[in-house]
């Protein structure tokens, strides 16, 4: 079982993709959670991001979770890096 969305973007000489994954296995495993007993096996898928970026020289990935219940809006406008 796999699901997956992607997002891309190009801006300031970067190019970026986003993707959201559940319930992958190859080629690794990746959006999967422990559930009951967290015993080996016990899984179920649960959204995961793969975040890749193309870019050259140095660069700065800015994160930023916000819980939010279905529906409502986040009033995050926007997410500065500081320069230190």
């Amino acid at each position: 079982m796999q699901a997956s969305r992607t997002w891309r973007s190009s801006r300031a000489g970067a190019a970026m993709s986003v993707r959201v994954v559940s319930g992958q296995e190859a080629p690794e495993w990746q959006g999967w959670k422990g559930i009951k007993n967290h015993q080996q096996g016990e899984y179920m898928p649960t959204p995961d991001r793969d975040l890749r970026v193309d870019r050259r020289g140095p660069a700065r990935l800015v994160t930023l979770l916000y819980p939010a219940r279905p529906g409502e809006t986040c009033p995050v406008a926007a997410v500065h890096a500081s320069t230190t």
